[in-house]
Parts: C-alpha cells; sequence; structure tokens
C-alpha cells in the first residue's frame, strides 16, 4: 500500500490504536476481579470459614447476579458486596496458604482495582 499523504497515515494509525486499546467498561472491571480472586489460589475466609478461591468467586458471583441493578461500578461491587458477610457484618479475608498471612478481602480487591486502572 503506498500512502502519499502523511496526514493520512497518522489518521489511520490513530484510528488503529484507539480501537486496539478498548476501555473497560465498570462491568469488565467487575468480572476481572471476580477472575482474579479465583486465580489468587488463596484461601477465602467468610464467618470465620476457609473456602477455595473457586468457592470464593462463586459465592461472590452469586451476590452480585442478586444486586446487579444496583451495583454500577468496581468500587460499589467491593464496597456493597465484596466487603462483609451481609448475614453476620464479618469482614470477608483472604489467607495466603504460603504464609497464612491474612488480609481484609476489601483491601486486597481495591489494590487489584487500583493496578487494573493504572495499566489501562
Amino acid at each position: 500500500m503506498n500512502i502519499r499523504n502523511p496526514l493520512l497515515l497518522v489518521v489511520l494509525i490513530f484510528i488503529a490504536s484507539v480501537s486496539w486499546s478498548k476501555t473497560m467498561t465498570e462491568k469488565d472491571k467487575i468480572q476481572t476481579l471476580l477472575n482474579r480472586i479465583e486465580e489468587s489460589k488463596y484461601i477465602f475466609i467468610r464467618n470465620g470459614k476457609e473456602y477455595s478461591a473457586q468457592k470464593a468467586r462463586e459465592h461472590l458471583e452469586m451476590k452480585y447476579n442478586r444486586m446487579r441493578k444496583k451495583i454500577k461500578t468496581a468500587n460499589d461491587f467491593i464496597d456493597r458486596l465484596a466487603t462483609k458477610s451481609s448475614l453476620s457484618g464479618k469482614p470477608y479475608l483472604m489467607k495466603n496458604p504460603a504464609n497464612g498471612k491474612k488480609t481484609l478481602l476489601r483491601i486486597w480487591l481495591k489494590a487489584q482495582l487500583r493496578l487494573m486502572e493504572k495499566n489501562k
């Protein structure tokens, strides 16, 4: 392809770059957070009982599906659904299986969201 007009070349490159850098929607961010929970292989602690990362994802996805109409952003998802048990009010925790260190799920998810938004 022989392009003689440099301005046309710049426009074509711009159009290509815009189409390649799709902005994540809030739903995309929530799905990515759910994926990261499952991929983490951390132990999820809910109401004092330990669950696998896969079970954690399933539980939070179930809560999200029930409340989807009220959850508009990834921050809503974290703050309203993924912070604590709606039954007991106890905070959700993540435990690193390598060292046993526990972290509030809310803090872990907020860090994941910041990384995601920084690298967009």
